[in-house]
């Protein structure tokens, strides 16, 4: 019996193995003569097959409206790719399309055309916990009831990619068939709630288990409102409120400027502490700039981007250069705040932050110290639900406005605008600011 017939070591490759192999049976029927040969084939089993995402949709887009690149090339789980909102105040879901290649070496590009795959997801997102508790279950934030009609379910057909034959297996599954080329393709959708994170698995009808094939994460955003701004009154925003104390030579900060150094100092913390988490997080500026921007178009902000959180910086000033100290506003319940009892949760943290890090402020207790301050109506509108375009029973953004402190206090001048010390206490307090900010992020809703 002679020995099956194989490539070379060196030519054995995905496309090179041998597709069937040969055994030569010879029979003898007689001593003398070779009277007989049979070939027998054997056909291989399947051997490496794959479903990998080969595409994702759309594009993510930074700050500035390019293309991110790379964003649409899948990377290896657990890398987390971050999901789109598009319209969110109308639509109110983060989703992204996803595109598979099925296959397997050595078979035809659609050998598994017309095979259906089964696609399902998982939860990733852990809320924080103390040293002393154990970790939570992961989970998901949020309801996909609260999306627009259309797009309330885990999964929906794909409208970027071909998507045949979309079936909804209920709310957790969903299948589609593979088409002509060895693709199949799919849209997941979450509850535009930063951080909610999701692993996505599929599996082909004939086989018992998935292949974990791509995580997604819906990143945070936190709008930034540097108060006031620009020279003229814009839309019910006055241009500048409060004017400093005064330094050693009388040079007086306007409380516009101050609120746009703290909002952007305020800003790159954020984002810095975030990516040492390895939280995806956007922080959308109302201004970076010296100009003037109306109540209504600043609480825009908040429904164009889906913000999670909205804060408003300011600065107060009294006629009595002795009062000092931070406050935090929201809105009242009885003026239309429909998120009452998140707002309070977010004044508070930032408040904390604020009593913590302004020097000199007072601690809960003590006299004079200014606390949550809730406002019906409020002074200011930007905070309005009204405004911000939040709906009972749907996705909310929280909201706030912090009074840093009273710089028409000589003490505050000196320890915030002026005083040698100044640039450190802002970023002390800006850090602390973004710590508290994050935690919001991780802990509510």
């Amino acid at each position: 019996m002679s020995e099956p017939t194989l490539l070379p070591k060196d030519a054995r490759g995905p496309h090179e193995l041998v597709q069937r192999f040969r055994r030569i049976v010879e029979s003898r029927t007689s001593p003398v003569v070779n009277t007989a040969r049979r070939e027998v084939f054997i056909r291989p089993p399947l051997a490496n097959r794959q479903l990998e995402v080969v595409e994702l949709a759309p594009a993510i887009r930074g700050k500035d409206g390019k293309e991110v690149s790379g964003s649409t090339s899948p990377q290896p789980v657990p890398h987390k790719h971050e999901m789109v909102k598009v319209d969110p105040a109308v639509n109110r879901i983060a989703h992204r399309e996803i595109k598979v290649r099925v296959w397997s070496n050595g078979r035809a590009d659609d050998f598994f055309a017309g095979k259906t795959v089964i696609w399902s997801m998982e939860p990733l997102f852990v809320r924080p916990s103390s040293n002393d508790t154990s970790a939570g279950a992961p989970e998901f934030r949020g309801d996909w009831s609260q999306a627009a009609d259309g797009h309330q379910n885990r999964f929906e057909p794909a409208v970027e990619f071909a998507s045949e034959n979309f079936t909804r297996l209920g709310q957790e599954r969903a299948s589609t068939t593979v088409d002509a080329s060895g693709h199949t393709a799919i849209r997941v959708n979450l509850p535009p709630i930063g951080l909610n994170a999701a692993r996505i698995s599929a599996r082909l009808e004939s086989e018992n288990s998935a292949i974990n094939l791509i995580d997604l994460v819906v990143p945070g955003v936190i709008v930034i409102d540097p108060g006031h701004g620009g020279h003229t009154r814009e839309g019910g925003s006055s241009f500048n409120n409060a004017t400093s104390f005064g330094d050693s030579e009388g040079r007086r900060t306007l409380e516009k400027d101050l609120a746009l150094i703290f909002g952007r100092k305020l800003q790159k913390s954020v984002e810095r502490q975030a990516q040492d988490l390895s939280y995806p997080l956007r922080v959308i500026m109302t201004r970076d700039e010296d100009i003037n921007v109306g109540i209504a178009d600043r609480a825009t902000f908040s429904a164009k981007y889906g913000a999670d959180i909205f804060i408003s910086i300011h600065f107060n000033g009294n006629d009595r250069s002795a009062v000092h100290g931070p406050e935090t506003l929201i809105e009242s319940s009885d003026d239309g705040n429909v998120n009452f009892d998140q707002d309070m949760a977010l004044a508070q943290r930032i408040q904390a932050a604020l009593t913590a890090t302004v020097p000199n402020a007072q601690q809960v207790g003590e006299r004079g110290y200014r606390g949550v301050k809730i406002y019906s109506p409020p002074p200011s509108g930007v905070y309005r639900d009204r405004n911000l375009g939040n709906i009972a029973g749907l996705p909310n953004s929280r909201a706030c406005l912090a009074e840093i402190d009273f710089i028409t206090n000589p003490d505050v001048e000196l320890e915030l605008i002026s005083g040698p010390r100044a640039a450190q206490n802002q970023d002390a307090v800006v850090e602390a600011l973004a710590e508290a900010l994050l935690s919001d992020m991780l802990n509510q809703p």
